[in-house]
Order: structure tokens, then C-alpha cells, then sequence
């Protein structure tokens, strides 16, 4: 009887997991205009189909017990978050100063959703691989809270989905080492390194929505509820940005070489999940040419030259990407120092896979110190084959998930070192914190300097009445997103023209240009001096590092411009810290 009643109960959360997968594919579809239903349904139609996947996936979820939480790890998990929230209140007081053009592409794109101004995008516009949830959520948010700034809610949302981001990591490590792990682990990544503090609230190139979704996905794979869940939220994350595909292949390596996820049904489970999770990915790409693949394709060279390099590329990100990752750059360490305590951590995470290997190779994918190796292994081996060991060096974005690695192997070194001295474990705690906040708390103290820049320059314009400008990729998209909308300039004159909206460019083009805007001396002396043999009168006004040519005698066209910076373009390497990012 009691056997009939589970398989009646296992039969109806199947069907409800079915139908809440159909309906969550089904009104992303409508939300986005997709290939379904080509936009025949409203947004609020699609808004409730969305809200009724989520109800049914609660309660199949709930049926089948869901992931258990103690109350301590609860507890645990609160404090961590508070913690993490109070030390970034600094930023979190000052959002302009967390923007960079960079950034504002998808705060654009949330601006104009709010504003009800465009239909929902699955990617902003010239980026196929930079999903919109977040700047979705942040004009939901905005439409119910009138009188909050967009870029307030939008430093609110990436600060969300990092506070996920650390929940998922301390699940991890409470599997690794207990709950004290877990709060060693919620410790480093509530008081973190400069780059990573950084990095998690300037919006570039989603780092908290994909490592938030890629992470808890691995952690929900210890549960025993199965692949779809884990499935989903890895679809989830790739949609958000590529560098989910980390995870793609830690939860494939994980299912295939665990015994009892190998039949059928599981990977089924999965890849619906999966398929569900990303949906946006394949409705966008069916019909743009799968232009989202070019993120791999550009740049690619020979895999044989690549596995060829491999052990130069490693020593490189050793002695310069780990430090740069861990602090050791801003504290101001010799070189050979640097890379030795850069290592640190990551050799913490071998030395943790390797103690705790009879579980990692007896529990496979049910076990956190099997995923969180993997997924280290996994990552810096992509990294250190792919075209970003070149480029992105010094400024390693795309090895931000192996901080989940090295937070969880920290928790299992401080409780192990707990159990022989709780003195010791808080001293080497107390230094790594220490360590921390010598790049931490000048980063924090910036953003306000940051943020009053960024005022001044919007108040001067405003005040001479410009509402539309001609400038560089670097300050276009930047203040035309902190403006509101207010000033519109466009990001066409160069030097850098890495990204132009085209609703900003017809703007300019219809009403203006009122002003040209450059951030170097010598580019304004060149812009002067083309605007002196065009026979056009201005005023010159410098505010902070820029410079304004406003009051223009006669509307000049984009044109006529062409070439002004030939001899004074300063080059910006991607692989460069771009220290005149004021969000690093």
C-alpha cells in the first residue's frame, strides 16, 4: 500500500515538474516574442505563465523534499549575508560610481524596459552572449518602486544574486567540512578580495547571475532530488553568459561518472532542464545564425598550438592572475612573493581534494569536494587554453568561479585547523581578512570621490543646457545611463567605439550633436583644432578629466569628424587593469 501511494505521489511530481518545464519554456516565449507564439500574446499573459511554472515548480519541489537547511545553517547563512551587505554599503550608497560604460550596456537596455520603451531583448543589442535577467528584474523592480534610480536597483539586483552566490557556497562547503566550513567559506566571500568585490557589483559582463545559478546548481546536485533542478539552473546561467558553460561540464562530468544518475530517465531529467533553463539561447540564435558560437570562434587559433602552450599559459596565470585575484597585487607584494601567496588558496583546494578523495571518488557528484575540484580543474585548464590567457591576464574575469573552489577549500582549512586550535584558525582568519581590506577598503572609500565626479559632470551638462553629445564608447553609454536618459551621447566619435545604441546614435543624429565630450588633453587639442578648420565657433568647458565643447555655431555631422584622433588614439588592451575605470 505504502509502496503504491510513493510511486502515485512520484507519478504526480513528474507530471507537475512536465508542466511546470512547459509552461516556464511557454511564457519565456511569449515574453520574448519567440518563435512560439510570435508575439500574439500580451506581457501580462506571459508574465502569468511564468508566475504559474514557478508555482508548480515550488510545489512539485515541496513534494519531493526539496534541499533541507538546519536551522543553524540558516542562522549561519543570515549573518553571512548581513555581513556581506554592510561591508558593501559603501557601494551600495554610491551606484553611479559602480558603472562603467562597459556595465551600462544592459542598464541601457533595463532603463528602457522600464520606461516601457522597447520589447524584453534576450541579449543586449551586439552582445550575443550576455543574457538580460537581470536587467529584466531590474525594471520589474523599477515599474513597482517609482521613485528608486535605475542604477540603484540595478547595483541592487547583481548585489542579490551575489548574496545567492555565497549561500550556494557555504551549501558546499557545510557538505566539506560542517557548518563551521560554511561560515569560514561565507566569511571570505562576505569580506573579499578588492577584484572580487569589484567584480561583483559593477555589472560587467554578468558575474554574479552566472556564478549565483552555475553555483547553486552544483550544490542542489548533493540533494539526491535528481538533474533537472541542477539542469535548469545551469541553463539559466549559460544564458547569462557563457562562462556558464564551466558549469555545463563540471554537472555533465559529474552525472556521467555517477553510478546511479547513469540511467536514462536522469539525463533526460537534465538536459529538459537544461533545455528549459536556456531556452532564450536557442530562441534567439534559431534565427540570428547561432551568432552567439562567434564568442568562440573569434580569436580561436590551433588546438594543437593551444595544448602547446599550455604550461607557459599556467605559469603566466600563476604569477599574475592569482595575485591580482587574491589581493596580493594591491597589497604591494615583490613579484616572487606575489605568486607564492597567490598560490595559496589554490593549492588549499588540491590539498583539500586530495584529504578528502575517499569521498570524492566514492560519492562523485553527490559530494561537494568532487564538484568544487572539478569545477577548479576545469576552469583554469579552459582558461589557460583559451584566447583570454593572452588577454586577460591582468584583469582574469573569466577565472572569477574559482573563488567558489577557493572559498569552500578555506572553510575546510579553518575547521580543520579549528579542531587542533580554534586560536589559530582565527589568527589565520583575522590575517586573510586583514589581507583583504589593504585593496578592499581604498576601493570602498573611492566610490563616494566616484560618485560626485559623476554628478559633477551630469550638472554642468545639464546646466548648459546640453541634452545631446558625440563622445567615446567609454563616457557615452556610461552617462547616458546615469542621466536617466536626460543627456543622450553617443559613443560614435572615438577613440574606442566598441558599442554604439542604435536609439542613442538616431537620437543624436535627429537632435544634435549640443556638445562633443573626449577624457584625454591631447584628443581635445585634436578635436579643437578639426573644429577650427571647419570654420565652427564653441566654448570649451573642463570638468574633472573631461572636456566639454558645447555652444557649437552650427550643427556638425559625425562625419566631418572622422579621423580628428588619428595621431592621438591611446590604445586600451583588454588585458590591461584599466585603472581609468573608475569600477575596478
Amino acid at each position: 500500500m505504502e509502496r503504491a501511494a510513493d510511486a502515485a505521489g512520484t507519478a504526480r511530481r513528474r507530471i507537475a515538474t512536465a508542466c511546470a518545464l512547459a509552461l516556464w519554456v511557454l511564457g519565456l516565449d511569449a515574453w520574448f516574442h519567440g518563435p512560439i507564439f510570435h508575439g500574439h500574446l500580451s506581457a501580462p499573459a506571459a508574465l502569468l505563465l511564468l508566475l504559474a511554472s514557478v508555482v508548480v515548480a515550488l510545489t512539485a519541489l515541496r513534494a519531493g523534499g526539496g534541499p533541507r537547511l538546519t536551522r543553524g545553517f540558516a542562522v549561519a547563512a543570515a549573518v553571512v549575508c548581513v555581513l556581506a551587505t554592510v561591508v558593501r554599503l559603501p557601494a551600495l550608497a554610491a551606484p553611479g560610481s559602480l558603472i562603467s560604460s562597459d556595465s551600462a550596456v544592459a542598464g541601457i537596455i533595463a532603463q528602457e524596459l522600464r520606461a516601457g520603451q522597447l520589447p524584453p531583448p534576450i541579449y543586449a543589442p551586439g552582445f550575443p552572449y550576455e543574457g538580460t535577467l537581470k536587467a529584466q528584474l531590474t525594471a520589474l523592480l523599477g515599474r513597482s518602486m517609482t521613485a528608486v534610480g535605475t542604477p540603484l536597483l540595478y547595483a541592487v539586483c547583481s548585489h542579490l544574486f551575489y548574496l545567492i552566490w555565497t549561500v550556494a557556497v557555504m551549501l558546499l562547503a557545510r557538505d566539506v567540512g560542517g557548518i563551521r566550513a560554511a561560515l569560514g567559506a561565507g566569511l571570505f566571500m562576505a569580506v573579499p578580495p578588492r577584484f572580487l568585490m569589484a567584480f561583483s557589483l559593477n555589472n560587467v559582463g554578468q558575474y554574479p547571475e552566472v556564478n549565483a545559478l552555475g553555483t547553486l546548481g552544483l550544490a542542489l546536485l548533493m540533494g539526491g532530488q535528481g538533474l533537472l533542478l541542477p539542469g535548469f539552473l545551469i541553463g539559466l546561467a549559460v544564458w547569462q553568459q557563457l562562462l556558464g558553460v564551466y558549469f555545463v561540464i563540471v554537472a555533465a562530468l559529474a552525472a556521467a561518472l555517477t553510478p546511479e544518475w547513469r540511467r536514462a530517465g536522469r539525463w533526460a531529467g537534465g538536459v529538459a532542464g537544461f533545455v528549459a533553463g536556456s531556452y532564450p539561447v536557442w530562441a534567439w540564435n534559431a534565427g540570428h545564425g547561432w551568432a552567439t558560437l562567434d564568442f568562440f570562434r573569434r580569436g580561436s587559433k590551433d588546438p594543437a598550438a593551444r595544448l602547446a602552450g599550455l604550461p607557459e599559459r599556467l605559469v603566466q596565470t600563476m604569477a599574475v592572475s592569482f595575485p591580482k585575484m587574491f589581493g596580493l597585487t594591491d597589497a604591494g607584494f615583490y613579484p616572487a612573493l606575489a605568486t607564492a601567496l597567490g598560490l595559496a588558496l589554490p593549492l588549499l583546494v588540491l590539498a583539500m581534494l586530495w584529504a578528502r578523495r575517499r569521498d570524492a571518488l566514492e560519492g562523485r557528484g553527490r559530494r561537494a569536494v568532487f564538484l568544487v575540484g572539478v569545477l577548479f580543474i576545469v576552469v583554469v585548464g579552459v582558461f589557460c587554453v583559451s584566447k583570454f590567457s593572452y588577454r586577460g591576464l591582468r584583469r582574469p574575469r573569466y577565472l572569477i568561479p574559482v573563488y567558489t573552489s577557493a572559498a569552500v577549500a578555506l572553510g575546510w582549512g579553518l575547521d580543520a585547523l579549528a579542531r587542533r586550535s580554534r586560536a589559530a584558525a582565527a589568527a589565520a582568519a583575522l590575517a586573510l581578512l586583514g589581507l583583504d581590506a589593504v585593496g578592499l577598503v581604498p576601493w570602498l572609500r573611492g566610490r563616494a570621490p566616484v560618485e560626485a565626479m559623476n554628478e559633477a559632470f551630469l550638472g554642468q551638462a545639464q546646466g548648459l543646457g546640453i541634452r545631446t553629445g558625440y563622445t567615446g564608447f567609454w563616457i557615452g553609454p556610461r552617462f547616458s545611463f546615469l542621466s536617466e536618459g536626460r543627456l543622450v551621447l553617443s559613443g560614435e566619435l572615438g577613440p574606442d567605439v566598441s558599442w554604439v545604441h542604435p536609439a542613442h546614435a538616431a537620437r543624436v543624429r535627429t537632435d544634435g550633436p549640443d556638445a562633443l565630450v573626449v577624457d584625454q588633453p591631447d584628443l581635445a587639442r585634436a578635436l579643437q583644432r578639426r573644429l577650427a578648420a571647419l570654420g565652427v565657433r564653441h566654448e570649451r568647458t573642463d570638468v574633472g578629466r573631461f572636456t566639454i565643447l558645447h555652444h557649437l555655431s552650427r550643427r556638425v555631422g559625425l562625419e566631418e569628424l572622422s579621423g580628428y584622433d588619428a595621431e592621438q588614439t591611446r590604445a586600451r588592451g583588454e588585458g590591461d587593469e584599466m585603472p581609468e575605470d573608475p569600477t575596478n
